[in-house]
């Protein structure tokens, strides 16, 4: 076939590719013009495919520069390839595309030409949802889901009101003019997101809480004296409402990060051994601290404490990336398949069985309202790995 736009076009209109379109595709990838290739893929793929969806897709230049790395990571120094090396690099290649597209489509209405692509999973388990519970002072807890907006108790000063996937602390008297902050009521609140949960909090002072699944947020029902003190185990988004007079705490994993007024993502699982802490700053200005740091971040820049306790700080973040969870997104860029399994398990509530070592990197961009079937075909078609699942458990083969 000749190596044209004509052809280009004919075959990404295409639901399924033969091995030798496949090689064909590879080959005009390596050599065409990126902006050439990018405009077409973006018309055919946004425009055809998923305007009708109602769904915006990131197809970008970014997605080319990881098919461009998938190509190089697979070959040979001696430049020649055969027909092993081009299924290698078709399925990666594959994967990288699928990463981007496949889940921007809720449901395609050609089920035999999505098998023909993919191995079907036979069993499934549905996405996450908005759900946390909340422990009040008094030992007491109060299950919470989307369904219902009412208000729910009263802890001091506060009257808790939910309106569907979010939870309000609204005072009765305005706390920033209050003559003494000391006579208002202190009474700590707990809410927890399980594994395939997820919520948001507004605080007493303004404060937006964005609380990922398997995460712990401690807060006061009002806060009073000098500051305002939260701890935090597990995933969450921040917007502080500003104020000089009363600097903003969160406790996490053995260190406190302060502001005043500010955006930021903290991200402190403690099954993430290899990172414990990552906080990333998106607007304003926060503070590390630690036994053995003190450091102040700018807008973009991210600090990391590692498993031997040691402080790094990272100057090019991908923000997006940090708060793809936020806006529901699931966002994986060269990361291994353990700290990617380690994320879907959170998500889905499921435990992971390896059967096999799998020693390999994965890029991926895919909703979280996805079934789990869907997301590990994505890890499939890279032709790297293979998965089954026996209700809650996922066992991993190498492929």
């Amino acid at each position: 076939m000749e190596y044209s736009q004509e052809n280009l076009e004919a075959l990404l209109r295409k639901q399924q590719w033969t091995v030798e379109e496949y090689k064909w595709f590879l080959h005009y990838v390596n050599n065409v013009d990126k902006g050439q290739l990018e405009a077409l893929m973006h018309n055919q793929y946004v425009e055809n495919l998923f305007n009708a969806e109602g769904v915006e897709l990131p197809f970008s230049a970014e997605v080319l520069e990881k098919i461009h790395s998938r190509i190089d990571e697979v070959r040979r120094p001696e430049g020649g390839l055969n027909l092993r090396h081009w299924l290698a690099i078709a399925a990666s290649l594959i994967g990288v595309l699928f990463f981007t597209c496949l889940f921007y489509v809720h449901h395609s209405k050609n089920t035999t030409s999505q098998s023909a692509v993919v191995t079907l999973i036979d069993n499934d388990v549905a996405p996450g949802k908005n759900k946390a519970i909340l422990k009040l002072s008094d030992g007491s807890s109060i299950v919470l889901n989307e369904a219902e907006t009412r208000r729910i108790a009263r802890e001091g000063d506060a009257d808790i009101m939910k309106e569907g996937a979010k939870l309000s602390y609204n005072t009765q008297n305005n706390v920033e003019k209050a003559k003494d902050r000391n006579t208002l009521t202190l009474s700590y609140n707990t809410l927890t997101t399980p594994r395939g949960g997820q919520f948001q909090l507004q605080l007493a002072d303004g404060t937006m809480v964005w609380l990922n699944s398997a995460s712990n947020l401690q807060f006061p029902a009002v806060f009073n004296g000098k500051e305002r003190r939260v701890k935090l185990t597990g995933e969450a988004y921040f917007e502080v409402a500003k104020n000089k007079k009363l600097p903003f705490i969160v406790e996490v994993a053995s260190s406190q990060i302060e502001v005043l007024g500010t955006h930021f993502n903290i991200k402190a699982y403690k099954e993430e051994e290899e990172t414990p802490l990552q906080a990333t700053l998106l607007e304003g200005s926060i503070r590390f601290n630690n036994a053995t740091r003190s450091v102040l971040l700018k807008p973009g820049e991210q600090v990391v404490l590692g498993a031997n306790g040691g402080v790094a700080i990272n100057k090019e973040v991908n923000t997006d990336g940090v708060l793809a969870w936020k806006n529901g997104l699931f966002h994986f860029e060269k990361q291994r398949l353990e700290s990617i399994m380690r994320e879907l398990s959170r998500w889905y509530d499921i435990d992971v069985i390896y059967k096999d070592r799998i020693d390999a990197s994965f890029f991926a961009e895919m909703p979280k309202n996805t079934n789990l079937s869907d997301a590990l075909k994505a890890l499939q078609l890279t032709g790297k790995v293979k998965f089954t699942i026996d209700g809650k458990k996922v066992m991993v083969f190498k492929q």
